[in-house]
């Protein structure tokens, strides 16, 4: 099965884009400061001044990614190649996904006590460990902080089907994942867990239409296309969602540092909807997403330049610094309760965590070549006239 939409040319792979790689990067650095508790740090972090946070964008971007890789491999050697490799990656995926939790319950119940264990919902595996990594492989057991990469493994085994309709008909193909998101926001449906029947922290019904959404947007760039159009009073309006995320957020943030503020429409909008991907942090991603790719030029700023070059390192191996980025802030909580809270200890977890985590980065990115084919500017504009992706037939 090929894309028979396609033209009969070769397709080029595109230039990598070094401001994607720096963004994802970056989230990874935002993801580590945001999961340690109590992180006074955290107010640096876009958490702080938004209705969204690292997740929705990383979701986005991953879909992105992979929507524009599927894509490339579907044109050269058909679905069904495609939909393999892809599957593949699922598998590796999953795989490291159940070394990665074992090692992590592993930490915690070795260097951490009963509370601990109780607040990552780890009982399960102390009270009946076969049942556990039988439900492991099918995503059925996710302690805490281990909940997010069933979601991508979900999303990559997705991603072959949600892709089957034509280029040509992009709204065809996203209409039944907008469909099942407003059912979700309608019902709240989702998954369960096991053993207790939990929902998924990262409801798949809810978060997977914004990864297939980004997978559309890439899909559409490689071929010099664009799904969303470029308009200044598009971007009037997500200036102005981002600017009201800014001040009420941000009103909250200061509140909870125990500042004077008045927490601005708090009763109205908390708590948010992280689980099912609410309306308030779905339309905040989207609009932030529009902004950065509008205001993020392809080839200047500071994402492209010597700051720019650490963080790409970084994004070109984002996988392995979220894992490594877990176990860091776990052993920086462990840390920080040890000292009794102490600044200085927060401090000093902070900037050795971001400091392994930017080393790390250096050393594995820079050895690795990145996947991505698509630019930030791919989500509002298409592939500049000078830069083809299409070339002559061989």
């Amino acid at each position: 099965m090929t894309d028979r939409s396609a033209p009969s040319r070769r397709l080029m792979r595109p230039s990598r884009d070094p401001g994607l790689d720096a963004l994802r990067g970056l989230l990874q650095l935002f993801i580590f400061v945001g999961h340690i508790p109590m992180n006074w740090a955290a107010v640096a972090i876009h958490r702080s001044w938004g209705f969204s946070d690292s997740s929705e964008l990383f979701v986005f971007l991953s879909g992105m990614t992979l929507g524009s890789l599927f894509a490339l491999r579907h044109f050269e050697r058909g679905w069904s190649v495609a939909a393999i490799e892809l599957w593949r990656r699922a598998l590796k995926l999953l795989t490291r996904h159940i070394w990665m939790t074992i090692l992590f319950v592993a930490v915690a119940v070795e260097l951490g006590g009963g509370a601990l264990i109780a607040e990552f919902r780890m009982q399960a595996i102390l009270s009946d460990p076969l049942a556990a990594l039988l439900a492991l492989p099918v995503l059925a057991w996710q302690p805490v902080f281990m909940d997010i990469l069933p979601l991508f493994i979900l999303a990559m085994a997705t991603l072959p089907l949600a892709m089957l309709t034509s280029r040509q008909r992009p709204l065809l193909g996203l209409a039944p994942w907008l469909a099942l998101w407003i059912l979700v926001q309608a019902t709240g449906l989702n998954l369960p867990t096991w053993p207790d029947a939990r929902p998924w922290t990262f409801n798949p019904l809810a978060w997977l239409p914004l990864f297939v959404l980004g997978a559309w947007i890439g899909r559409a760039a490689l071929f010099g296309q664009a799904l969303i159009p470029r308009r200044r009073w598009l971007l009037a309006i997500a200036l102005t969602v981002v600017a009201f995320g800014v001040i009420v957020r941000g009103s909250w943030t200061f509140f909870d540092f125990g500042l004077p503020v008045p927490a601005l429409l708090e009763t109205v909008l908390w708590p948010l909807d992280k689980v099912n991907l609410g309306w308030t942090p779905a339309v905040h991603s989207l609009c932030l997403i529009y902004v950065v790719a509008w205001l993020v030029p392809r080839d200047r700023g500071f994402l492209v330049g010597p700051v720019g070059c650490v963080l790409a390192a970084c994004g070109r191996v984002s996988l392995d610094l979220f894992c490594l980025g877990l176990f860091l802030s776990l052993l920086a909580r462990l840390t920080v309760e040890f000292f009794s809270g102490s600044d200085l200890a927060m401090v000093v977890v902070n900037l050795t965590g971001l400091a392994l985590l930017i080393a790390f980065g250096q050393w594995r990115g820079r050895r690795r070549p990145s996947p991505v084919l698509v630019s930030t500017a791919s989500v509002t504009e298409p592939r500049r006239s000078g830069e083809a992706y299409l070339g002559a037939s061989s």
